[in-house]
This record gives C-alpha cells, sequence and structure tokens, in this order.
C-alpha cells in the first residue's frame, strides 16, 4: 500500500483543488435548494434536527461500550425515528400536494447529493492518469470543464450502482440485526454493524475499477467504460477488497471516536469529513495503481526528475 500512499502524497495539490471544488459545489446546491424549494428545504432541515439522530448514534455506541445492551428499548428508539421520519414527510403533503410527491422529493435531494458527490471524480482521475502515465501534470480546472461528459456520465452511472447497492446494504444489515435480536439479544447489533462495514468495502471494492476504466478509455465510450471497470475488478477483488476493508474501517474508526468523544459539533464535523476525504482520496490511488497493475501497465506513482525538463532545471536553478 505504499506506492498508492506515494502517489497521493505526489498529487496532494489535486487533492486539495478537488475538496475545494466539491466544497464549493455543495455548497452551490445547498443555495439552490433554499432558494427553489424555499420553506421546504428548511422544513426537511427541521425534521432531520428533531430526530436527533446525531444524538440516537452516540447514545447506541455508548451503550454497546457499557453492557449489557438493551437491545428492545434500541428496536423501540429505532422504531419510533422511522416513524417519525415517515410523519415528518407525510406532513409536507400540504405543501408538495401528496405523500407520494414529499417521498419522491426526498429520494431526488438524495439522488442529487450522491451525483454532486462524485462531481470532481473524473477530473481527479484523469489527472492521477496522466500523472501515472507520463509524470506530468495539467491544471486540475482543465480536466474538470474539459471533461464534462465523462464526468456527468459517470456521476449518473456511480449513482445508480452505488445507490442501490447501499440501498440492499442497509436494509441487509437491519434484516440480519432483526433475524438474529431474540436469540443472541443486546450483542447482535455489533456483528450487524461489522457485516455492514464489510458489506460497504465489498461494495466500493466491486466499484473499484469503473473510475479508472473511463479515464485509462477502456472501451470507447464512457458507458461502455464503466460496465468494462465492474467486469475488470473481479481478476484482483480479494485483493483490493483488503485493501478497501481498512480504509473503511478507519474512516468508522473515526465517526465512532468522534461520536463518543467529541462534544462539539463544528470540531466533530470536521474530525468525520476531512480524514474521511483524504481517506478516500488514498483509496482512488490505491484504485488506479491496481488497475493499472491488472492492465500490465507501467506507471509513475511519484515524481521523477528527468534531466533537461523545464522542472528538473527549475530545481537546479539551471537558466
Amino acid at each position: 500500500m505504499l506506492k498508492p500512499l506515494r502517489l497521493s502524497f505526489s498529487n496532494s495539490r489535486t487533492m486539495l483543488n478537488a475538496f475545494f471544488i466539491q466544497g464549493l459545489t455543495l455548497l452551490l446546491a445547498l443555495a439552490i435548494a433554499f432558494v427553489a424549494f424555499g420553506g421546504y428545504a428548511q422544513n426537511l432541515v427541521d425534521l432531520f434536527q428533531q430526530l436527533n439522530l446525531d444524538d440516537f448514534v452516540a447514545k447506541t455506541i455508548q451503550n454497546l461500550t457499557n453492557p449489557p445492551f438493551n437491545s428492545e428499548a434500541f428496536a423501540k428508539e429505532l422504531s419510533s425515528i422511522m416513524e417519525q421520519l415517515r410523519q415528518g414527510i407525510e406532513s409536507l403533503r400540504s405543501d408538495w400536494g401528496s405523500a407520494e410527491l414529499a417521498y419522491i422529493m426526498f429520494f431526488a435531494v438524495i439522488i442529487l447529493y450522491r451525483i454532486l458527490v462524485a462531481f470532481t471524480d473524473v477530473a481527479v482521475g484523469f489527472q492521477l492518469e496522466e500523472f501515472m502515465t507520463s509524470n506530468a501534470r495539467r491544471p486540475f480546472l482543465w480536466f474538470l470543464f474539459k471533461k464534462q461528459k465523462e464526468t456527468w456520465i459517470f456521476a449518473i452511472w456511480q449513482c445508480f450502482v452505488a445507490l442501490m447497492m447501499d440501498i440492499l446494504i442497509i436494509f441487509g444489515t437491519a434484516g440480519i440485526y432483526l433475524l438474529f435480536l431474540v436469540a443472541f439479544r443486546w450483542w447482535t447489533i455489533i456483528p450487524a454493524v461489522l457485516i455492514g462495514v464489510i458489506l460497504y468495502a465489498m461494495r466500493l471494492t466491486f466499484t473499484a475499477f469503473t473510475l479508472p476504466a473511463v479515464v485509462c478509455g477502456a472501451a470507447p465510450t464512457p458507458r461502455l467504460s464503466f460496465r468494462a471497470g465492474l467486469s475488470k475488478v473481479f481478476i484482483r477483488f480479494w485483493r483490493v477488497f483488503y485493501k478497501t476493508f481498512i480504509v473503511v474501517f478507519i474512516t468508522f474508526a473515526l465517526w465512532v471516536v468522534s461520536a463518543l468523544f467529541v462534544q462539539n459539533p463544528v470540531l466533530s464535523m470536521l474530525l468525520t469529513t476531512v480524514p474521511s476525504f483524504l481517506l478516500f482520496f488514498y483509496l482512488k490511488c490505491i484504485n488506479m495503481c491496481e488497475y493499472f497493475e491488472n492492465e500490465n501497465r507501467p506507471y509513475f506513482y511519484k515524481v521523477v526528475e528527468v534531466e533537461g525538463t523545464e522542472r528538473y532545471n527549475r530545481k537546479h536553478k539551471i537558466k
């Protein structure tokens, strides 16, 4: 895992550019949502604040670390939160016209968020691919604007595939918990959470080669390249999986630490978002290295200064 780490350090500027652009994109999306939907967006924000999900997660983790864990109380509280969420969305019926439209709008916001999260992925992928192929860099914004077609095709397909799998993981993990709740009582949630983490790592592994395949042009079109990436990963599935699992486990551990020990909401947000972004950028570097090795393509993973080039002359002050 050292080569991807060196690759991530060599492209730290790309990571910072992506972080900045993604932050601006999400702020812009939130601004558009509040302007376009007005009170609707505020109602959604108020609804999630009323649910106190942060308190529920923190309380659950604290109870797990101080057994015995009251599984019946947990199930009742979880059921209560789901019922409040259902009632809260249906309470917007008078604004949106019907409960069905409220649900559609709710999922539309989630889908829009998932697409925007992947907005910078293609630009990052192309810049990593260029560095790994030629040890050179073009400006990040050049790829961001030049590769709009690939960006939106990848983002939509990634959203569709990942969202369907995430829904299956959520319901599957909840189903495993409820299935063994009666027999194994309080500790059922521990294997359920571990299974959820493993399944999420497997989902990330399943889509690991889609971005490298798109930026490397594995097929004539981005859509076919995306599909090619889904099939190519099975050759190195377990090799990619264990590295992905390490990244996901560290990210999950940071969330647990934040929920247990950090009371300040701003500090908690920074502890979860910034390291998570860094770790997932590192995961992109892992996927790129694994893809190149799978294709038997040589690649640069660190800056190599070739004598006579502009970068070499600038560093050594040669005119």
